[in-house]
């Protein structure tokens, strides 16, 4: 399955490796190789995340890991 990142997400991402990267750049670099690894891990596995009502969208599931939220639909 192909994953893909909402334009939020996407501006998320390069904000939160740049803001990484001016304090320890060997961190922004776990932090990218981490979506990445989500992403292929999603890709390989939809249902990976759990389903809850409380979510903000009816249908959406959500994957924690190393303390970031990663909300998502399949």
């Amino acid at each position: 399955m192909l994953v893909r990142l909402s334009p939020r997400a996407a501006s998320y991402v390069r904000q939160e490796a740049a803001y990484l990267a001016q304090h320890n750049k060997g961190a922004a670099i776990r932090f990218v190789a981490m979506i990445r690894q989500v992403r292929e891990h999603l890709g390989q596995f939809a249902e990976a995340g759990f389903a809850d009502d409380s979510l903000p969208i009816k249908g959406m599931r959500r994957l924690i890991r190393d303390g970031y939220r990663f909300d998502y639909r399949i």
